[in-house]
């Protein structure tokens, strides 16, 4: 029997997605009439996040214009060949840029935005099981 793993599914569907195992318990006393959906335990979902988010959200419009790219070549000579690997400076970039359109008035605030925003979490590609930078890195 074959484990079920991300790159498996990826070649299924023939793109990225991830693969995510989630339990919901209810507990409920009272009203025998009311319907309650019972306990959901383990439901295997095929999450796009390009599915969620809606065509005419602005951050499409963005990211369909904009070639972020050019930015490496403008910051290539501010790091070192040497020491632990950075945070990806477009990544960086993007998210000073979120908070700039929607009028986040904080880089704590925005880590909060982008981890429970899926349209933020398209735009700089980061999938659902990934931690956003934490904000004391855009300060």
């Amino acid at each position: 029997m074959g484990l079920l793993t991300n790159a498996s599914i990826n070649r299924f569907f023939g793109g990225p997605c991830r693969i995510y195992f989630y339990t919901v318990f209810f507990t409920l006393e009272g009203n025998p009439m009311m319907g309650v959906d019972g306990a959901k335990q383990n439901q295997l979902m095929y999450i796009s996040l390009d599915d969620l988010v809606p065509q005419d959200h602005l951050l499409r419009a963005i990211r369909k214009k904009v070639d972020f790219t050019f930015f490496y070549e403008k910051v290539q000579h501010l790091y070192s060949p040497f020491g632990r690997r950075s945070i990806d400076p477009v990544l960086l970039m993007k998210m000073l840029l979120i908070g700039y359109l929607f009028g986040i008035p904080s880089e704590r605030k925005l880590e909060q935005e982008i981890t429970v925003n899926l349209a933020y979490r398209w735009f700089l590609g980061l999938d659902l099981g990934e931690t956003v930078p934490d904000h004391s890195t855009l300060s």
